[in-house]
Parts: C-alpha cells; sequence; structure tokens
C-alpha cells in the first residue's frame, strides 16, 4: 500500500538557495522508496525524519548530476549510520559501473548488502508494489517509472520531451508527477535540451487522463509564475509536502 508521496527536490539543473534538485520519496506500509538522488537530498531526507531501516529501493531515472549526485554520499551515509539493512537500487545501463567506479575510487566498503539492476521493465516489490518502467526522449537514456499498488499509482517523468511513451506509462494513474523545466514561451529552448514546457505536462496530464498532475523539475524562471495552475481543480504546485495517499 502506498501512504504518502513526497517531493524532497524540484530544481532543475543546479540547486537554489531554497530548494534542492530532483528527489521523490513514496512511502508505503513497510518500507520507503525513494526516486533520484541529486546533490543535497540527505539533508532533506533527514529533515522530514525518514528511516534508514525503511528505505529498501532507490530508482535512478538517469545520469545526469542534479538526479544522482547525491546517491553515493548517501550510500556512504548509510554505513556510517550502522544501518545493515539491505537496498535495492534500479536504474538505466551503466549505474552500476557509475556507482562501482565511485565507491572504489573514494575507498568506501559498504558494510551492508546492496544489488544494482539496470533497464528493469516490470519490478515487484515486497509483493504489494508494481513498478514498470518507460524510455523517455532525453539526451541520454533516461527512464520513468509507474508504482502500482492495490489503492494508489504514481508515475515520475523527468527529464523528457513530451512523448507518447508518457502517455502510455501514466494512463489513469493517480498521480503524474511531470518535468516542468521551461515556460512555453521557451519551447524551441525546452526542444533544444530534450525538457518539457509547462503546456507539454499539461498536454500529456490530458492525453495520458491522469487523475492529478503534480510538477518539478523547474527551471529559474519557472516556480514562482505557476503557482495558480491547476489541473483537475487541484494545484499543480507541492512545493515539499507530503501528500496523503490513502483517501
Amino acid at each position: 500500500m502506498i501512504n504518502t508521496f513526497q517531493i524532497l527536490g524540484m530544481s532543475a539543473g543546479s540547486p537554489q538557495l531554497d530548494q534542492g534538485v530532483s528527489s521523490y520519496m513514496i512511502s508505503c506500509s513497510n518500507y520507503d522508496i525513494m526516486i533520484d538522488c541529486g546533490e543535497g537530498t540527505y539533508l532533506e531526507w533527514l529533515k522530514h525524519k525518514y528511516s534508514w531501516n525503511k528505505l529498501r529501493y532507490i530508482f535512478i531515472t538517469h545520469l545526469h548530476p542534479d538526479h544522482i549526485g547525491g546517491l553515493i554520499n548517501l550510500l556512504f551515509y548509510k554505513k556510517l549510520s550502522n544501518s545493515n539493512t539491505p537496498i535495492i537500487i534500479y536504474g538505466p545501463k551503466r549505474l552500476k559501473e557509475y556507482v562501482d567506479f565511485n565507491l572504489i575510487m573514494q575507498n568506501i566498503n559498504l558494510s551492508y548488502s546492496y544489488k544494482i539492476l539496470t533497464n528493469p521493465k516490470f519490478e515487484k516489490l515486497n509483493d504489494d508494489i508494481f513498478v514498470e518502467s518507460a524510455i523517455m526522449k532525453h539526451s541520454v537514456k533516461c527512464l520513468s517509472y509507474r508504482f502500482n499498488a492495490l489503492n494508489f499509482s504514481i508515475v515520475i517523468a523527468t527529464d523528457t520531451l513530451p512523448t507518447d511513451n508518457t502517455v502510455y506509462l501514466a494512463s489513469n494513474c493517480d498521480i503524474l508527477v511531470h518535468e516542468c523545466t521551461f515556460m512555453n514561451y521557451n519551447l524551441e529552448k525546452a526542444k533544444q535540451t530534450y525538457h518539457s514546457t509547462l503546456n507539454d505536462a499539461l498536454y500529456i496530464a490530458e492525453k495520458a487522463k491522469a487523475k492529478r498532475l503534480i510538477l518539478s523539475h523547474f527551471g529559474n524562471e519557472i516556480k514562482n509564475k505557476i503557482d495558480n495552475v491547476s489541473f483537475n481543480n487541484q494545484k499543480c504546485l507541492i512545493n515539499n509536502n507530503r501528500i496523503n495517499c490513502n483517501g
């Protein structure tokens, strides 16, 4: 069962004084799932009182620094905390190479068991959550994920141009979290950098028949311009508030 959803960081590219880069948390009955782990994620994770013993899964969308720059630090801090719970990390091709190289270069020997699985298409977590993935349109290999429970479904779609793969993955989901890196007047820049505009995100959410759209991955110009944007009569900006997924 999915209990809550929270954004730990929603800035695109580089952290801001009031907001970190990409990371999301899904809390289930007996464990937590982290999606992306950009720089500064650990401090936000700590601030919101998450537990090492419950963090069992990490899903990485792609290997750009604003999505993975905090992962090695997080794994190291878990070791320092003397937490021995195992962890499974999912992500695109070369994720294992990235993690192994950084651990070796920094002479970090993790004291707990961990496993890295690449290019997951369909996974079952602890008998109650099913995870699907789809390839996005980005400048590097990028995956988006759908987390299905009996009571709720959440899709994380970042970084990408608008694509039918997102529509298919997000079909009739309860929450679609979609990147919104640029305002509509920067459409050409969005295309050049393989990102989405506000209109792109709204279009994908409508086409997928998502029940709720939450916007994230904001460029510097965006956040203060979308306070009043809504979809299906619900605000698309939730900041760092936890969302209850139990009705």
